[in-house]
C-alpha cells in the first residue's frame, strides 16, 4: 500500500531551536496535535495549563490538545528545545492510553547520561524527517513512539515513588474514562461504583487534581477522538457523534464548534479538501 507522505507531513514535525528571546512566547494552546518539549540549553520558566515549572538541561514534557502553555523568559539565559509534534495516528496505542490516563501533566528530568540518550534519537528523528525513501513513516513512528517510551518510562518511575493514595484515585479514574468515554451513558456514577467511592468525593477530587470538572474532560475526551475520526473522512456525523460517546447530534456539534471554532461538517469537508489538492 501506498502512503501519502505529503498527507503525513502534516500530522507531524520535528525541529531543534534556541531561542534568543523567549519572552516573544505567547501562551497557546494545539487543537488537535500533541506536542512533546526537550530542553537541550539555557533555562526558562515555563506556563502549562495552570501550572509553572522552572526548565533547564534534561527536562522534558509532553503537551495534550488544548493545554494552553508558554514560556517566559529568565534574563541572560538563551533556551535550546527540540519541539516534536504530532497526532494520535502516529502513536502507540498503548502509549496514546497511558497518556491521556496520567493524573497530572507528564513532566520530568533526565540525568546528563539519560539526555544523550534522548539528545541520540531527537537527532535521528530530525534527520528522518528529511528523507524521502519508502522507509520515511516507519522510521519516524519508530523513533518518535521510542521517545514516547523513554520519556513515559521515567515519568512512571517518578509516579510509583511519589503519588500520594488521591493521586493514585485519580489515575485510576482517568483510566476508567480512557477505556470507557465511547460509552455515551458512562458517569461519575458509574466510575464510582467500578471504584467503590462516592461519586461526589470522586467529582470533587477530579475537579481539585485535573482542574475541570469530570464531564468537561470526558467531553473533552470524546471530542479529540471525533477529530480524528473526522479527519479519517469515512463516517458520517450522526456516526462519528455516537461511536465517540455522544448521545446527541445536536449536542456533538455544539461542543465541537465551541472546542475547534467551526462545525465537524465544514471541518470534515475543510479537511478533505486540503488533501484532494
Amino acid at each position: 500500500m501506498e502512503i501519502d507522505l505529503k498527507k503525513y507531513a502534516n500530522f507531524f514535525d520535528a525541529h531543534a531551536t534556541v531561542f534568543d528571546d523567549v519572552g516573544s512566547f505567547q501562551i497557546h494552546s494545539h487543537n488537535t496535535k500533541i506536542q512533546m518539549e526537550i530542553v537541550f540549553l539555557g533555562q526558562s520558566n515555563h506556563y502549562l495549563d495552570g501550572k509553572y515549572y522552572c526548565l533547564s538541561r534534561g527536562d522534558a514534557y509532553i503537551i495534550l490538545p488544548d493545554e494552553r502553555h508558554g514560556h517566559f523568559p529568565i534574563m541572560d539565559s538563551n533556551l535550546g528545545l527540540y519541539v516534536i509534534s504530532y497526532n494520535e495516528e502516529l502513536l502507540d496505542e498503548t502509549l496514546l492510553n497511558y497518556l491521556f490516563s496520567a493524573s497530572g501533566h507528564v513532566v520530568v528530568k533526565f540525568s546528563e547520561a539519560e539526555m544523550k540518550t534522548v539528545e541520540f534519537f531527537c537527532d535521528k528523528l530530525i534527520d528522518a524527517k528529511t528523507t524521502n525513501d519508502q522507509f520515511k513513516m516507519c522510521a519516524i513512528k519508530s523513533l518518535l513512539n521510542s521517545i514516547v517510551v523513554i520519556i513515559l518510562r521515567k515519568y512512571a518511575q517518578n509516579t510509583d515513588i511519589d503519588e500520594s493514595i488521591d493521586s493514585k484515585l485519580v489515575r485510576n479514574v482517568l483510566k476508567c474514562i480512557e477505556i470507557h468515554f465511547r460509552e455515551s451513558d458512562y458517569s461519575i456514577s458509574e466510575v464510582g461504583y467500578e471504584l467503590n467511592k462516592s461519586c461526589g468525593y470522586l467529582g470533587t477530587l477530579f475537579k481539585e487534581k485535573v482542574g475541570v470538572s469530570y464531564s468537561a474532560y470526558i467531553n473533552k475526551r470524546r471530542l479529540v477522538f471525533a477529530e480524528k475520526l473526522l479527519r479519517e473522512g469515512r463516517k458520517n456525523i450522526e456516526s462519528i457523534s455516537e461511536m465517540s460517546g455522544f448521545n446527541s447530534v445536536s449536542y456533538f456539534i455544539k461542543k465541537f464548534r465551541q472546542m475547534y471554532g467551526i462545525t465537524p461538517n465544514l471541518y470534515m469537508e475543510n479537511y478533505s479538501k486540503k488533501y484532494q489538492k
